[in-house]
């Protein structure tokens, strides 16, 4: 083999390489976009800190207001912490029995916030809604459709067996 060849040879297998790297590159990209669990679960966890920063910016207020609204929050925070108990114990059901215990605990929260938002005012309330209304929204939005979601799992498998058959 003469020199320009051995270059040559050299040249494509580090194109080669370059691709392969490119393609699982793409693949990994594909195979998180079809992780609709992950996807889903992001939504839903920042759903939850939306609520959780609501809850601090209420609490934050509830303390400048004074003494009677410091009662008031330390019977949020009880009312809080036997409702994540109960959503601890509820875990061990089935999805359903969770979407069925988060929707009541979220109707706890509401209730807490609303006899913190009385001492507080209209704004903490108007948060706590506007928290409530999107973790509803992101549920109501992946039970109502969840066939793209499916379907674009279903394509990447098809991707994925590609690529290794072919390996």
């Amino acid at each position: 083999m003469t020199k320009s060849e051995e270059a040559s040879v050299s040249e494509i297998a580090s194109d080669v390489a370059a691709d392969r790297a490119a393609l699982s590159e793409t693949v990994s990209e594909l195979a998180a976009k079809a992780d609709v669990p992950a996807r889903v679960g992001k939504r839903v966890n920042a759903a939850k800190d939306k609520a959780a920063g609501t809850g601090k910016a209420a609490k934050q207020k509830a303390v400048e207001a004074g003494g009677a609204v410091k009662q008031t929050a330390v019977a949020a925070g009880t009312i809080a912490q036997k409702a994540a108990s109960d959503v601890g114990a509820a875990a061990k059901g089935t999805a359903q029995d969770v979407g069925a215990t988060a929707h009541e605990l979220s109707a706890t929260a509401k209730d807490a916030v609303a006899q913190v938002s009385t001492a507080v005012g209209h704004e903490a309330n108007q948060l706590a809604t506007d928290a409530e209304q999107a973790a509803d929204s992101l549920l109501v939005r992946v039970r109502r459709n969840p066939m793209p979601y499916a379907l674009a799992a279903g394509a990447a498998l098809i991707i994925i067996m590609a690529i290794r058959r072919r390996r």
